[in-house]
């Protein structure tokens, strides 16, 4: 827990269909499996669970697609925090409806507790790659999400998108590809202040 993650439960316990569970990480994966598998459509947990049912349509496909047709005919990597994949989910379903060459970077941003389940996930993927960040101190995170704005104009949040720096510093992207950044989580700027 930091600053940031007390806002952002303090923001879902407004939400009168959102309920904020505290468990170890083994209940939480077994209330996830129990819902995944016994719970139906009505129930998911946030992070390792969440899912989107494609059939009632593709929430992300306009934001794709704008971004594929600025960017026609180039490399492109598609880099973006990764919890639950959701996100994934969406475009490699744009990228097989489309056939586009478009390659996907995700950083996970639950660690060492979804990585396993993300890259069984995706074992069968050819457009998707996953990184495993870096863990750092709050207060690091703070200083990469201070200089990032100083460059960009944008915060990064200190749980998600500030580990996509480590795949950009890292020089783990391809050089002759355009990087598309996807900053996805919201951010309660007074935190850096």
């Amino acid at each position: 827990a930091n600053p940031f993650t007390e806002a952002r439960r303090n923001v879902y316990l407004k939400q009168e269909n959102i309920k904020v569970i505290n468990a170890p990480f083994w209940q939480q994966m077994l209330r996830f499996f129990f819902y995944k598998y016994f719970g139906g459509e009505k129930h998911t947990t946030l992070g390792i669970g969440g899912h989107i049912n494609l059939n009632g349509g593709n929430p992300y496909a306009e934001v794709y697609n704008d971004c594929c047709s600025k960017l026609a005919g180039q490399k492109v990597v598609h880099v973006f925090s990764i919890a639950s994949g959701n996100m994934a989910d969406c475009f490699l379903k744009i990228i097989d409806q489309t056939n586009n060459k478009h390659h996907l970077a995700g950083v996970t941003t639950g660690g060492n507790k979804t990585f396993p389940y993300l890259s069984y996930k995706y074992r069968n993927e050819q457009n998707i790659t996953l990184y495993r960040p870096l863990d750092y101190s709050y207060e690091t995170y703070k200083e990469k999400a201070k200089t990032f704005y100083q460059k960009s104009g944008f915060w990064l949040d200190p749980t998600h998108t500030i580990h996509l720096l480590d795949v950009l510093d890292r020089n783990m992207l391809p050089k002759d590809a355009v990087i598309v950044m996807w900053i996805t989580c919201p951010l309660v700027e007074q935190l850096y202040e």
